[in-house]
């Protein structure tokens, strides 16, 4: 069963519940509601002091910790979401631990956008032997050209041999050189992430 209590105004709730001691017991649902639109709940402790509140429009204030016991939450729809432990910013699927969606702000009031991504390509190099792989795109236009960083992740045994170079770095894009270092030819899929840091 449903117990529902309707209490117009905060006065007429703390005669209900200060009056008879009340404790629900049952599944239970509290409204509060004024004609001007000024209700709110205030959680006290024993010496009086508040260390709960809730205003009219839903804004809440608390002297403690929030804990949520569920997988996430999330603010503004998309605008800051924690899911299954990846905190994201401007997405709703944060891809990584922190994932965001637009510019970040440094303390020095510098603005910086970092773009990331993995690229594949088919590999035969001989020994010593370097050449290029094509244009990578950041899918972002930076206002100027970037800091990239490149990391081999997989080639089975060759991936430690082959050195991975970003050459003619623009603002939209770079291109991805590769250099057997070996001492035989390498073949197979080269696979590598890159991550660019620019304004």
């Amino acid at each position: 069963m449903k117990k529902t209590i309707l209490v117009n105004g905060l006065f007429g709730l703390c005669l209900v519940l200060g009056a008879a001691n009340y404790a629900f017991s049952e599944d239970g649902e509290l409204k509060l509601n004024s004609a001007d639109g000024s209700t709110k709940l205030v959680i006290q402790d024993k010496s009086a002091k508040t260390v709960t509140g809730f205003d009219s429009v839903g804004n809440i204030v608390t002297l403690g910790t929030v804990t949520v016991a569920g997988s996430g939450f999330s603010v503004g729809g998309s605008t800051f979401v924690v899911k299954d432990g990846s905190v994201g910013i401007g997405t709703t699927s944060p891809g990584a631990a922190l994932d965001v969606n637009g510019a970040i702000r440094t303390a020095a009031g510098q603005n910086f956008k970092v773009r990331y991504s993995t690229v594949s390509v088919s590999v035969s190099l001989p020994q010593q032997y370097g050449t290029s792989f094509g244009t990578v795109n950041f899918g972002y236009t930076f206002s100027s050209v970037p800091v990239v960083m490149i990391t081999g992740t997989s080639m089975g045994s060759y991936v430690d041999a082959i050195n991975p170079t970003a050459l003619n770095i623009t603002t939209t894009g770079f291109t991805l050189y590769l250099f057997n270092s070996a001492t035989g030819s390498a073949s197979g899929t080269y696979t590598c992430n890159w991550i660019a840091i620019g304004d």
